[in-house]
C-alpha cells in the first residue's frame, strides 16, 4: 500500500519525493491549482455525506450478514454526534476513519484536530455505553482485499464484544 510504501522510505527519499511533488505544483498555473482544490473539497464533503467505499461495502456487509444496523446515524443531538456506522441493539458504533484521520494530508494542525475530535467522539460514545470500534485505512486507493479484510475485522470484533471476550474499544489499524 502506498502509506507502507512511503513509511518506509528514508529520509532523503521522502525529502525527493516532496520536492518533486512541490515543483510540479509550482509549475501549474493558478486555475489549475484552483481547479484541484475545488475539487479535493467536493471528495471530501461528499465523502462526509455518502460515505467512503471502505465504510459502505462494511455497512453493507453487515447488513448482508444480518446485524442491525444504520449508516449515518446522529446519536447524541446535542452533541452533534453522527456516527459511520451504529448498532444500537448490541451498543456498538463504527467508525471508519480515511487518511485524514491519520495521515498528515491538510497539515499537522488539521491532523490534531481530527484526532482530538475522534478522541473525545471515543469518550462520549464510552460514557452512554457504547463500544467504539475504528477502522484506519491510511491509503487512498482500496483494493478488494482491504474491503474483504476489513469486513471481516469488523465481523471478528463484534463477535467478539457480543459473547464478552472484548470489552474495551479496538482500532483495527491499516487494513
Amino acid at each position: 500500500a502506498v502509506s507502507e510504501a512511503v513509511k518506509n522510505m528514508t529520509t532523503e527519499q521522502k525529502k525527493n519525493r516532496s520536492d518533486k511533488s512541490k515543483k510540479l505544483w509550482e509549475a501549474k498555473t493558478e486555475e489549475e491549482k484552483r481547479n484541484m482544490y475545488h475539487k479535493g473539497i467536493l471528495a471530501v464533503r461528499e465523502t462526509a455525506t455518502a460515505g467512503s467505499k471502505l465504510e459502505n461495502y462494511i455497512y453493507e456487509g453487515l447488513i448482508a450478514a444480518g446485524y442491525n444496523c444504520e449508516q449515518h446515524k446522529m446519536v447524541l443531538a446535542n452533541h452533534n454526534l453522527e456516527v459511520d456506522i451504529l448498532m444500537t441493539d448490541r451498543l456498538i458504533a463504527i467508525e471508519v476513519d480515511g487518511p485524514s484521520h491519520i495521515v498528515n494530508i491538510w497539515g499537522d494542525d488539521s491532523l490534531t484536530k481530527q484526532q482530538k475530535a475522534d478522541g473525545e467522539k471515543n469518550g462520549l460514545l464510552n460514557l452512554y455505553q457504547y463500544k467504539v470500534i475504528r477502522i484506519q485505512n491510511g491509503d487512498k486507493k482500496v483494493s478488494a482485499k482491504v474491503l474483504r479484510d476489513g469486513l471481516a475485522k469488523a465481523i471478528a470484533i463484534i463477535e467478539n464484544i457480543v459473547d464478552g471476550s472484548e470489552t474495551r474499544n479496538v482500532i483495527i489499524e491499516q487494513i
